[in-house]
């Protein structure tokens, strides 16, 4: 039996194959495992920190929602007693006394929700702001023609109940943003 060349070649091939595959390949291996967990580390690291913010933010911006809408139904429903439509009033009042209570109430109200939107302004989505703006400036337009009355083209009450159905508007507007919000918000912790 004579060896050849060619067995030689393939001998010194397979021996190459055998210590790449018992030394080297398992080196190269554990190398690239390696770069992998610590790239793997890294991308949770950062997405842990965004869902700490997200859920910061969710928060915040919900205990601003659940703040706001309550003082919203409050200012909507003293705007709507501010002149009240069929003459209901408390027959102990006397009616001066009776109209600053409201005034000074629906006051109070409006000195509310200004403060609450004014001050968590960046807290919460655009389109909630503008409608509650909306809410705001019609129960302050009704407060203005209690406080200093001005002639109207149209009938008082008339214009009052328009102003309370742009009301009733502003606040389903205000309520199917937040829920978009929240909703959207939501979306966006889970594909996070």
């Amino acid at each position: 039996m004579q060896i050849s060349i060619f067995d030689i070649i393939l001998f010194v091939m397979i021996a190459g194959l055998a210590y790449i595959d018992k030394y080297l390949l398992p080196k190269k291996l554990q190398e690239v495992k390696a770069d992998l967990l610590t790239e793997l580390e890294k991308i949770k690291s950062i997405y842990s920190k965004e869902q700490f913010i997200h859920r910061l933010q969710f928060e915040k911006e919900f205990k601003i929602y659940l703040e706001l809408w309550e003082q919203l139904i409050d200012l909507k429903t003293d705007t709507e007693i501010l002149i009240p439509i069929g003459g209901i009033f408390d027959p102990n009042e006397v009616e001066g006394l009776e109209d600053e209570k409201r005034i000074k109430k629906i006051q109070e109200s409006y000195r509310q929700v200004s403060k609450t939107i004014r001050y968590n302004k960046p807290f919460y989505g655009e389109e909630v702001y503008i409608s509650v703006e909306q809410i705001t400036n019609e129960s302050f337009g009704q407060l203005l023609q209690k406080v200093r009355p001005f002639k109207s083209r149209t009938d008082p009450y008339i214009e009052v109940e328009e102003r309370l159905k742009r009301i009733g508007k502003a606040i389903y507007e205000v309520e199917r943003a937040i829920r978009s919000r929240i909703q959207n918000m939501g979306k966006s912790k889970l594909v996070g």
